[in-house]
């Protein structure tokens, strides 16, 4: 019988309760490596509980994509409109991407010309006259793959915008300012603020075209449109989590390393991994003001290299957690895996640490599928292809002293 969540997270109990109650023994050569195993074991049954509520969560959007229709199907009842059940909703998007249109009953081809489709591009036409033709509740299920996929995208603020003009975020940096007393009948002077403005520009990303073959449309039985969806969906998380991350700001959103600042350069022989001090240093790099909703960001294989570091006597730093549904800690925050982090190595920008919600994301008008019948029909093929425009910067009134992210440097040598 298949272990269940809620098996996988009382054994995850049981294992950190013995782990702290190994490190509360003392540490000695046989404490290392007893907590080592059982640090192992942890690490596994995170990877199952990771994919267990993974799988939860595909199901629950999937739901809540069903809650959509149900409710688009109320409303035209409200209406006075054409009403068709959930799986003739399905069946209606499959004939659109297979191309079979015609075969459908005539509700469901009024369906498709009416509520569910919406024209793009240069034609208005039919499938068969090359109409580039984008459905609603495929986006959605592209716009869960990207959610899921990206780390920045997660923690990130996001403003929506109906255009791709430039988005201005007006800044304020008064922290040299303060009060003063004011002695009786003498006049308050004047003390201006000074505002600025970050801009956020948008850049158009493309999946990359996925041709599908006349055979594969008419004869697959499976949930193609969800295969598509997520292959399209992933190709674009990656990308933009790629340049949420390290992007330059030419060209390309400006990623949070490119906005941070530097915080701590690691000592000469630090080049593989930051000593506790330096960790410790990173933290109060962070002004108080953000440090309640500050996070680490680091690449997996940097979280090994850590969970391996000491203090000062000589217990693991890392804080496996004692209760389900919480995250390990790193000094009292929570750790977030990002690959697109650069690896321990020298001068690398390794470790961030900060308030990752001051990551300002500006997607304009969510994202599209465009179907293409006439290019490939030569070949028997269909081309799909999924666009966004979409663009990132941290925003930080204060680029130095009070800078919401600090970065780790790894040492030169």
């Amino acid at each position: 019988m298949a272990i269940t969540l809620n098996e996988l997270r009382e054994q995850r109990n049981a294992l950190t309760t013995g782990m702290r109650a190994t490190l509360d023994a003392g540490w000695d050569a046989q404490t290392e490596e007893r907590f080592d195993k059982m640090d192992a074991e942890l690490k596994i049954l995170d990877r199952q509980i990771e994919a267990h509520t993974r799988a939860n969560q595909v199901a629950a959007d999937t739901s809540a994509v069903r809650g959509e229709i149900v409710a688009s199907h109320e409303e035209r009842s409200a209406n006075g409109k054409a009403i068709i059940s959930p799986d003739q909703e399905r069946r209606a998007l499959l004939a659109w991407m297979r191309g079979t249109q015609d075969e459908l009953e005539p509700e469901l081809r009024a369906y498709n010309r009416g509520r569910v489709m919406e024209a793009r591009a240069q034609s208005v036409g039919t499938n068969s006259q090359g109409g580039y033709l984008t459905n609603s509740v495929m986006a959605a299920q592209i716009d869960v793959a990207r959610r899921s996929y990206g780390s920045v995208i997660n923690l990130a603020t996001h403003y929506p915008t109906s255009t791709g003009a430039a988005l201005l975020i007006p800044t304020l940096d008064d922290t040299s300012n303060a009060g003063a007393i004011l002695a009786e009948n003498a006049q308050a002077s004047e003390t201006a603020m000074v505002f600025a403005q970050t801009s956020i520009p948008s850049y158009m990303y493309t999946s990359g075209l996925v041709l599908v073959s006349y055979q594969l449309l008419q004869d697959a039985e499976f949930p193609l449109d969800t295969y598509i969806a997520n292959a399209l969906g992933e190709r674009l998380g990656r990308i933009q989590n790629t340049h949420f991350t390290t992007g330059t700001g030419s060209s390309q959103p400006s990623g949070i390393v490119t906005g941070a600042a530097t915080g701590i350069t690691g000592s000469t022989g630090s080049t593989g991994s930051p000593t506790y001090s330096n960790l410790v240093d990173l933290v109060y790099k962070v002004d108080a003001a953000y440090r309640p909703n500050a996070k680490w960001m680091l690449r997996d294989a940097s979280v090994g290299v850590l969970r391996k570091i000491l203090d000062s006597q000589n217990r693991p730093i890392w804080e496996p957690s004692m209760q389900a549904n919480q995250p390990d800690t790193l000094l009292g925050y929570q750790v977030i895996t990002n690959n697109d982090v650069a690896a321990q190595a020298a001068n690398a920008k390794s470790i961030y640490f900060g308030d990752f919600s001051k990551y300002a994301v500006r997607d304009v008008t969510g994202m599209n599928l465009v179907r293409m019948d006439e290019r490939y029909a030569d070949y028997l093929q269909v081309a799909f292809l999924a666009y966004m425009r979409t663009g990132g910067a941290l925003i930080a009134a204060n680029t130095t002293t009070y800078n919401p992210v600090q970065l780790f440097v790894n040492s030169a040598t």
